[in-house]
Parts: C-alpha cells; sequence; structure tokens
C-alpha cells in the first residue's frame, strides 16, 4: 500500500498542496489519500504534525491543534483556549485569532479519519485557515466525507487544494505503468480484467498486481476480500490469525490494548510486533506509538471473526468490551458485550448517554429489557445503579408497564441490602412512574430526600434528568 501509483494529473494536483494554506482530500477508504500526502511531504518531514482519528476515540483534535499553534504563537494558543470547547457561539471569536497567525516557519498540520472529527469542528474555522495566506501556516483534512462542511468547501474550491474521489482512480494506462513500476509486465486480458474488477480503485490494483507478482492471481476472484485471503490470510499460521482476529475490533492499536486482548501464551511479544508491522494495510503511527488498521482490513477481519467458531467469537467480543470499558468509551463496549451474550458485562459498565443508540441492530431499550429478564438475579444484585439506569432506558423507549414491574422487583432487591441510599436513587426515578402529577412526583422526591446522604449517582450532569428521553414526547 506504501508504493502505490499516482498518475501525473494527480501528482500536479498534489504538489499544489504545499503552497495551499488549506487542503482537503475526500475519497472512500483505500484511494491512497493517506499515502498520497505522506509522498508529497515525505522532505518536510521535520515540520508535518499528523493526527489520526479513529472511530473508537475520543475527538481531542481541536485541542491538538491549539497545542500545535502553541509551538508557534504562544498568545494565540492561549486566547484559543480560553475560549473553551469550540462551538457555534465562539466559533467566530476563534476563526478571528487564526486568521492573525502568523509565522515564519512552516508547520504543516495534517488531519486524517477527519470524518471522525467533523462534528467538533466549525465551518468558521476552515474559512479563517482558508483566508490567512501570510504565514507559514498548512492544514491538511484526509476524510472519506466531509458531511455538513460540503457547501462550505465548496465555496472554498477555487481558493484551496481539493483532490475528489474521481482525481484517485487508475484508468487503464495507469495500470500498465504501475504494473510496469513494480516491473511486472501484464498482457491486455490482465489489463481489462484488473481495471474491470477494480473500476481503477488503487488498494484493489495494487493487491491484485501483487498477486499476479507472484502469478497466483485467480481470474475469477470477485473482491479484494478473495484477494487479502490469497496474498496474505492463508499464509499465515493459526497463532497468527487469531492474533489479528482478536484486534479486529479496533481501528486503533496500542502494545498496551494487545496485553489485554491476547492470551499470554499465543505469541511471543517480538512475533506480536512482527505482524502487525508485516500486515498489510495497517500504519504505524510512531508519535503515537499506535497501529492503524485500513478500513478494508478490518471488515476483511470482521469478516472472518464472523465465520469461526462461536465460542472464540464470543470471548474476542467479550475481551474486546473489556478493554472499551476501561476507555471508558460504553458505547462501544455495550455493543461487545451484547454480541458476546455477556449481560454481567453490560451491567459493569456507566450506562449513561445510550439512551438513544443501537447496538447490532437492536435498541437500548430492548437491551435493558432482555438484560432485566435474562440475567441471574444474583449478578443483578451486584449493579444496583445500572439496574435502576436500565428501567430509565424501558421509560425511555415507553415500555411504561414494564417499567412499573421491573422498579416495583428492585425494589425489593434493594430492601434486602439495606442501603438507604440506594432506595432514595430507586424513590427519584419511580417518580417518572407518577408524570405528568407534579404533586405525586413531588412526594418521590421528598422520599429521596429522607434517605439519600448525598447527590445522586443516577441522575448526573452527563445525561440530564428527562432530557432525551423519548417518552417525554407522549
Amino acid at each position: 500500500m506504501h508504493n502505490l501509483y499516482f498518475n501525473e494529473r494527480l501528482l500536479n494536483k498534489l504538489e499544489k498542496m504545499k503552497e495551499s494554506s488549506i487542503s482537503i482530500l475526500e475519497a472512500p477508504a483505500g484511494y491512497g489519500k493517506t499515502v498520497a500526502v505522506q509522498n508529497v511531504f515525505s522532505e518536510l518531514e521535520d515540520h508535518v504534525y499528523w493526527y489520526t482519528a479513529a472511530e473508537s476515540m475520543p475527538d481531542t483534535s481541536f485541542q491538538w491543534f491549539i497545542n500545535r499553534i502553541r509551538q508557534i504563537d504562544q498568545g494565540s494558543a492561549r486566547r484559543l483556549q480560553d475560549l473553551g470547547f469550540l462551538n457555534r457561539s465562539n466559533a467566530v471569536q476563534a476563526a478571528e485569532i487564526i486568521e492573525e497567525l502568523e509565522t515564519s516557519e512552516p508547520m504543516i498540520l495534517i488531519f486524517d479519519n477527519f470524518q471522525f472529527c467533523l462534528e467538533n469542528w466549525q465551518p468558521q474555522i476552515l474559512y479563517s485557515l482558508a483566508k490567512n495566506r501570510n504565514h507559514g501556516l498548512r492544514t491538511v483534512f484526509i476524510s472519506q466525507n466531509f458531511g455538513g462542511l460540503h457547501d462550505i468547501l465548496a465555496d472554498l474550491e477555487d481558493r484551496i487544494c481539493y483532490i475528489h474521489s474521481r482525481d484517485f482512480l487508475l484508468s487503464e494506462p495507469d495500470i500498465r505503468k504501475y504494473a510496469a513500476q513494480m516491473d511486472i509486465s501484464v498482457s491486455e486480458d490482465e489489463l481489462q480484467m484488473i481495471w474491470g474488477k477494480t473500476d481503477g480503485w488503487a488498494a484493489a490494483v495494487a493487491l491484485y498486481l501483487e498477486n499476479l507478482q507472484i502469478r497466483e492471481v485467480r481470474m475469477e476472484t470477485q473482491d479484494i476480500g478473495d484477494l487479502l485471503y490469497d496474498r496474505f490470510w492463508k499464509r499465515l499460521s493459526s497463532e497468527q490469525r487469531e492474533f489479528l482476529l482478536r484486534i479486529s475490533l479496533f481501528d486503533h492499536i496500542t502494545m498496551k490494548m494487545v496485553r489485554d486482548l491476547i492470551p499470554d501464551e499465543l505469541l511471543a511479544e517480538s512475533d506480536e510486533t512482527s505482524i502487525l508491522q508485516r500486515t498489510p494495510m495497517i500504519r504505524y503511527q510512531e508519535i503515537r506509538n499506535e497501529y492503524y488498521p485500513h478500513e478494508i482490513l478490518l471488515h476483511f477481519l470482521q469478516r472472518e471473526l464472523e465465520n469461526s467458531e462461536e465460542g472464540f467469537k464470543n470471548e474476542v467480543y467479550r475481551r474486546s468490551g473489556i478493554v472499551h470499558r476501561k476507555n471508558d468509551m460504553v458505547r462501544e463496549a455495550v455493543n461487545c458485550f451484547y454480541i458476546a451474550g455477556d449481560y454481567e458485562g453490560i451491567l459493569s459498565c456507566r450506562l449513561v448517554c445510550l439512551i438513544t443508540e443501537k447496538f447490532d441492530h437492536v435498541t437500548y431499550t430492548e437491551i435493558a429489557r432482555r438484560v432485566l429478564n435474562e440475567c441471574p438475579v444474583e449478578i443483578q444484585k451486584k449493579y444496583p445503579l445500572s439496574l435502576l439506569r436500565l428501567c430509565y432506558a424501558l421509560y425511555a423507549g415507553c415500555s411504561f408497564k414494564e417499567f412499573e414491574i421491573q422498579m416495583a422487583r428492585i425494589r425489593k432487591l434493594f430492601e434486602e441490602v439495606d442501603d438507604q441510599h440506594l432506595l432514595g436513587e430507586w424513590h427519584l426515578m419511580n417518580a417518572l412512574s407518577y408524570f405528568p402529577n407534579l404533586n405525586d412526583m413531588e412526594h418521590q422526591y421528598q422520599a429521596a430526600e429522607k434517605y439519600m446522604d448525598g447527590v445522586s449517582k443516577v441522575f448526573i450532569k452527563e445525561e440530564p434528568f428527562m432530557f432525551g428521553c423519548t417518552s417525554m414526547w407522549y
């Protein structure tokens, strides 16, 4: 993947990135966006800084941006920091600060996988980066799509370097030159077969040519998954395959995560590093000491995982859930535990801000229903706050009768442990049963006040009382 071919037309557009204050690369996975940017700035690597976003990680891209700005203009960085979290109310002020930035030294900031950052960037920021041409700052945004920012980017297209997916596609002559670059002789039939099956998609072309290089390509091959199987997967030992399957649910990997995901006896540590380094479509970011599997590779591995033995698959999901939980990625943890059938794993999570989520195409309300009805009572007793939060999910999903039944059952469990504060939390939640009768709700709140010895652990600032609860519409 690091030896992709770029035709002369694309190379000319890529070269403009060196002079453009802002560059946009928009194309689906496997088009060669990241490799293209690496090639363009390879001679300026001392001035290049990468931020690689991942779906399973909190987005800290704008804070990272401020930290990099601090290297060239501490005053502007401090003013940006003082604005607080970037939002609509302070975006204009932030943009004005960015427009005033000046530096004679080159600094190239690259945001990869920007599709995971879109919601936290305001359009005014992109305008300000595009307008300021009097400094050495260059910003590059690499994304599969730009969502709501499309209109702004269309307005700026004449002033920025904008590279579209069509610019990355290879024609038949391009594929012939690519083969020559790899010192491969291709016939007309082979050339037409590759172009016909790939439509010029660079990652797929690369795999076809690599297979052709060792003369193992099969004319009946249908997709890139088959190519990965022929070129790579079938050559691995069972231990190496198991290793990759165990990390397949993450879009970034650290060696600390490997320790939690992989049994100690599976591979030696040196072998783990080796397989990460030589697996195609895994990029290593040295500054973070992290590995980033390409989306194409992840799809292939996850397909293999789905076809594996049920017990093994469940263990992979359970371990992955534990890692997500440790990293406070609650939605991802619940999803993994649910697929693994691990109800205790779900209860062990801090179940907040999940009301509108779906897990393996199942609503959070349905998951709450299953856990409350199917999880053994002795396990439920260990996680009293989670039980109340799952009842809240029933109420939010308009399952009012079930809410009342479960609340009555849970009241008895709480009385068995003789915890006054828990009874207070129960009354706070039970007040929902009386909505919209405010007088009866008030009686529940008064009862809660009598029992509780501190602030609520169920109704918290991350999930304000009643907000986001769809049942309030009825």
